[in-house]
């Protein structure tokens, strides 16, 4: 079993920890634009391949998924937190997630900041030991994305909207990568929670 980091953003973490969100989509890296398919093969790789004349496919690349290899793999989520650690506070972190409904942070939360100097820090900057929340793999698979259905959409931390859950998704990816159009190749990666840390 290996762990590795995966980030997410505030709107996600609360879907996770309502139970709303058990797959995220992540662009494959370095495949050539050429590549036509991306299957599995022995040693926990993918191979990417091209179109070959005239009905053949050749290789062009192994890749790994960066997020786990196999089924029982974990990811610890890194998300936008503070380090309360030697300020006098009753927890060692505070969690972004947790103070702030759509992007706006609560009243408490913006008091602590102002009056006690605490401040948030980037996601990618958060340390495991300041992880609460750790997910373990179910399945990876590679797709293009616009192959989501509508329940792998709802699985993708869809929460009560008046639009299709597929339309939300396309909205929600073009917003962070712009490439909806583009049809890219994607890991797609199923999990569930393992551990909640308080």
């Amino acid at each position: 079993m290996i762990e590795r980091p995966i980030i997410f953003n505030g709107e996600m973490v609360r879907a996770i920890l309502e139970g709303r969100k058990t797959q995220t989509r992540r662009p494959i890296k370095g495949l050539p634009q050429e590549c036509v398919e991306v299957l599995p093969c022995p040693g926990r790789t993918w191979k990417g391949y091209r179109k070959a004349e005239p009905f053949n496919l050749s290789c062009t690349d192994y890749f790994y998924c960066p997020f786990g290899r196999r089924p029982g793999d974990r990811m610890w989520v890194r998300e936008t937190f503070a380090d309360l650690r030697g300020g006098g506070f009753d927890r060692p972190f505070a969690y972004f997630a947790d103070s702030c409904k759509n992007g706006e942070e609560d009243l408490e939360s913006k008091r602590c900041r102002l009056d006690y100097g605490v401040r948030w820090r980037p996601s990618i900057h958060m340390p495991r030991l300041a992880s609460r929340i750790t997910l373990e793999i179910d399945s990876i698979r590679a797709e293009r994305l616009q192959d989501i259905t509508e329940e792998d959409a709802k699985a993708e931390g869809i929460d009560a909207r008046p639009q299709r859950s597929r339309d939300w998704f396309v909205d929600a990816w073009n917003s962070i990568y712009g490439n909806w159009s583009d049809n890219p190749f994607v890991w797609v990666v199923e999990f569930h929670i393992a551990e909640v840390r308080p």
